[in-house]
C-alpha cells in the first residue's frame, strides 16, 4: 500500500448457477471423474507408438469375456487392432477393455 490509499486491485467474485441450453457446463470445483478406460487408452496409445517405432509390446488384454495375449498395432475411435501370437489380426472394442498388462517389450 502506497501512501495509505489501500490495495491496488480488489476482485469481488460471484457464485451463480449456470443454466445450459444445448451445451455442456463444467464446474471446475467438482471435476468429472475419469474412468479407467481413459487411463488404459493413454497406455494403449503409448504401446501402439512403440509398435510404430519397431518395438512391439506383447500385452495381455483383458475384457469381461476374453483374455487375449497379443500385440496392439493400431487404434481407431472404437476398436484396437491387435496381432495375436499365432499371427492373426483381430479387433477388440475399446470400451470393453478392463485391463492391459504388459508382458514383454
Amino acid at each position: 500500500m502506497l501512501d495509505g490509499k489501500g490495495p491496488l486491485l480488489f476482485i469481488n467474485s460471484v457464485t451463480s448457477d449456470a443454466e445450459a441450453n444445448n451445451q455442456q457446463v463444467y464446474d471446475t470445483r467438482n471435476p468429472p471423474k475419469q474412468s479407467n478406460s481413459y487411463r488404459d487408452l493413454r497406455k494403449l496409445n503409448n504401446i501402439v507408438e512403440m509398435y510404430n517405432k519397431n518395438r512391439p509390446v506383447l500385452c495381455n488384454l483383458i475384457t469381461k469375456t476374453v483374455n487375449l495375449k497379443a500385440t496392439p498395432f493400431r487404434i481407431d475411435p472404437n476398436y484396437v487392432y491387435v496381432k495375436t501370437f499365432e499371427g492373426k489380426e483381430e479387433k477388440i472394442d475399446i470400451n470393453s477393455l478392463e485391463k492391459i498388462e504388459i508382458l514383454r517389450f
